[in-house]
């Protein structure tokens, strides 16, 4: 499954902690809310996993959720566009939450891990959409949760860190699940424990493991085995996102967290490219947050939406997008609910559309509460032709933050600021301003330039001159060709094309 954002969060420290206090919301987002709530499932949810289906449903299995039971074992499906979007499925064989879920190769959906009723588990199962269906598959080797899933080109899964049940610093252990035998067999170590991080499949086939610190892993699957990459930086934040930025030449990486400094929070953005194995810096607004969500849009830019505040644990209803074209930020309406450690997925394009569910808010009481699910649409529908809008080169904005690729340009041509093709040739300065010429003269550009009806004499008869096609004719001809050239692409030298007497 393609993990736009890690969703692991702080939901013990939520629900078992002391309130935390609700921070000022900016006024400018504030003014820009729109209501865009959609039906909500059964059970509004934390700790929960959402997943995309292969048909375009998204699977929302286990969490917790006021008003259930202590079993909790009930899993729902969304359906775009249906009248009644959400139905109940098959309830899962083991209740869990802060578990992690990966969509297979097959369609199936692999869960496992989480707290479960006798502690962290182990426990394994799958899902399949066809059936509707829960069955058990191998245990982990390790007991885990808050861990990372990430679906290799193999087929297989790479479980990576998480809390085990003696430890909540994190596990500095991985494991392989495979599909066809349902079994799971240790994987190469890293090389220090992960907790609060994420794990991105790169277009190579590695994995990009990030934790709360600069110094970051990559995993080789075909060789099981971790190489340490350049540092980021600066540290990155638990609750950060990583982004597979899949339009880049390279698949870089955008990842999106607070960094401190003096213990102040400030959004970071930075771009990991795993060719070069260097990082840049992105700009970014001052936002700062974690526990948000991230996912690529169709047209490569990147939505981050929600979170909270690092400082006051505040949940937030920022939108911002990342426009892959000019590598700069854009602010967006603000979200119906401000939520922090939710549930996201890109449902539909053209605009854009994502489907948010769960999380946690809190109001001016200081009382916690899980959210709704929200509908957020861009409300932007990206130009998809070069041609339509006259582009000959270049890579012009797509109007959404996104760029279109429009080609180069032949020989002797280069890109204009309009994406149109122009000539590069250098003219002949002295045939552009006529000096001492006459007649239509070559500009060694391809072009000729008007230059003028030539004067009387040489080898013409006595009152007629030698016009710029090389033949002698009278002066008022003469006129009449070199305006017929001037139709042509020339430089203009303020030349009237009217006869004269």
């Amino acid at each position: 499954m393609k993990r736009g954002a890690a969703l692991l969060g702080m939901f013990l420290v939520v629900a078992c902690g002391s309130p935390v206090p609700k921070s000022a919301e900016p006024a400018a987002l504030v003014s820009q809310e729109t209501r865009v709530l959609t039906a909500s499932p059964t059970y509004n949810r934390t700790g929960f996993t959402q997943t995309t289906l292969a048909d375009g449903r998204v699977l929302v299995a286990g969490g917790t959720a006021q008003g259930a039971p202590a079993d909790f074992r009930a899993a729902e499906v969304y359906t775009p566009g249906a009248s009644t979007p959400w139905s109940t499925t098959g309830d899962m064989v083991v209740a869990r939450y802060e578990h992690a879920a990966t969509r297979l190769q097959d369609g199936r959906v692999l869960v496992s891990g989480g707290i479960t009723p006798l502690g962290n588990g182990r426990d394994a199962e799958l899902y399949d959409p066809a059936t509707g269906t829960w069955t058990a598959t191998g245990s982990l080797i390790t007991a885990r949760t808050r861990h990372t899933q990430t679906l290799l080109q193999n087929g297989k899964v790479l479980v990576v860190g998480g809390d085990g049940t003696a430890t909540t610093q994190g596990l500095s252990s991985a494991e392989l699940y495979d599909p066809a035998t349902g079994a799971w067999t240790l994987a190469a170590s890293p090389n220090r424990g992960y907790s609060g991080h994420t794990a991105t499949l790169l277009r190579n086939g590695d994995v990009l493991l990030l934790g709360n610190r600069n110094q970051h892993q990559r995993y080789r699957p075909s060789t099981d085995a971790w190489s340490a990459t350049a540092n980021s930086g600066a540290v990155l934040a638990a609750g950060h996102s990583a982004t597979l930025l899949t339009t880049t030449v390279n698949g870089e990486v955008l990842v999106v967290g607070p960094q401190w400094q003096s213990d102040v929070p400030s959004q970071m953005a930075s771009r990991y490219d795993p060719v070069t194995n260097t990082w840049t810096t992105a700009i970014w607004a001052p936002f700062p947050r974690v526990g948000h969500g991230a996912v690529e849009l169709s047209n490569g830019s990147v939505l981050v939406v929600g979170g909270y505040h690092p400082t006051t644990g505040a949940p937030a209803q920022w939108v911002s997008r990342y426009d892959i074209g000019t590598g700069g930020w854009t602010a967006l309406t603000a979200l119906a609910l401000a939520r922090r450690d939710f549930g996201l997925s890109l449902i539909g394009n053209a605009p854009d559309q994502v489907l948010l569910n769960g999380g946690w808010n809190v109001d001016s009481n200081g009382v916690w509460s899980r959210q709704a699910s929200e509908l957020y649409s861009t409300g932007c529908v990206p130009k998809t032709s070069c041609m339509a809008n006259g582009w000959q080169c270049g890579s012009p904005s797509d109007g959404c933050g996104g760029k279109l690729e429009c080609g180069s340009c032949g020989v002797g041509y280069e890109c204009n600021p309009l994406n149109y093709c122009e000539s590069s040739c250098v003219p002949d300065p002295l045939v552009t301003t006529c000096e001492n010429r006459c007649g239509c003269v070559a500009n060694n550009c391809g072009t000729s330039v008007n230059c003028g009806p030539c004067p009387d004499g040489g080898a013409c008869p006595t009152g007629q001159q030698l016009c710029c096609d090389g033949v002698c004719r009278h002066k008022n001809e003469c006129f009449i060709i070199a305006c017929a050239n001037s139709a042509q692409p020339h430089a203009s030298v303020g030349l009237s094309c009217a006869p004269e007497s």
